[in-house]
């Protein structure tokens, strides 16, 4: 947890700028040149080309076969909005009768597209520790609000971080004697959940849900105000992916 917290504050692209800009008030020779390269870092850090390189490096090709049926297919957390769930702690019904979509919400539509189309038999799903209802109520409502039987949906585990997601699915899976699993979060997520489910001993194939190639055109070197966020999340994908390959959490993702 404080490797994390450590992690997010120095890879804030921002930090760095600042930093450089302090060191400019104090500095007496070559400013016009240390000027020009504090533009030129401004510039790589504002335009989405970098991001998109990176992307492009990071994401894993899919492995998903149309022709396999999968004994479950498991979309990663963070499709259920966590404000909704911590508000509805003094007040459990509030989200026992309804879930709420989050951005990363086309993870879990993905996962039900392939329970509908017959390429998955169970949906499974981790749930939040902070969710104040039993497993059963949350079973039932993600269940109706899927349009799915409870016998295409479970839940694995209570989870908190991707590596809790990974044992908790290989729990789940030998209890179940399930072999053949599909793995479904982003492009930029994947490298290192594949990586965490390959370190528990996991048979998974993958479905990045927005993988897509390189495009490159003007707007690439246009600066954006997303940028920055997009290259902190980037870098927080490849420190996230180093730390957990250092404390031995993560195989290969080859």
């Amino acid at each position: 947890m404080l490797f994390r917290h450590i992690t997010q504050f120095f890879i804030n692209p921002f930090l760095y700028l600042y930093f450089g800009i302090l060191i400019l008030f104090f500095l007496k020779n070559h400013r016009k040149k240390y000027i020009f390269v504090l533009i030129i870092y401004l510039y790589v850090i504002t335009i989405p080309l970098t991001a998109q390189l990176f992307i492009n490096f990071w994401q894993l090709p899919n492995t998903f076969k149309s022709n396999q049926i999968y004994d479950a297919v498991v979309p990663l957390a963070g499709a259920s909005d966590m404000d909704l769930y911590v508000s509805a702690i003094n007040n459990p019904t509030k989200c026992y009768y309804y879930i709420k979509g989050s951005t990363n919400m086309d993870r879990l539509l993905s996962g039900l597209e392939f329970i509908k189309n017959g390429n998955a038999k169970i949906l499974l799903l981790g749930d939040w520790r902070l969710v104040p209802v039993t497993k059963q109520q949350r079973i039932k409502t993600f269940a109706s609000a899927l349009h799915l039987k409870e016998s295409q949906f479970d839940i694995y585990g209570w989870v908190g971080r991707t590596l809790d997601e990974a044992r908790g699915v290989n729990l789940y899976v030998n209890e179940n004697s399930f072999h053949k699993i599909l793995l479904v979060t982003t492009a930029l997520h994947m490298r290192r959940s594949y990586a965490m489910f390959r370190k528990q001993g996991l048979d998974v194939d993958i479905f990045s849900v927005n993988r897509k190639g390189l495009l490159i055109n003007w707007t690439s070197f246009v600066p954006s105000i997303k940028s920055p966020e997009e290259i902190y999340v980037c870098l927080y994908e490849l420190f996230g992916y180093l730390g957990y390959y250092l404390k031995g959490d993560i195989g290969s993702d080859n």
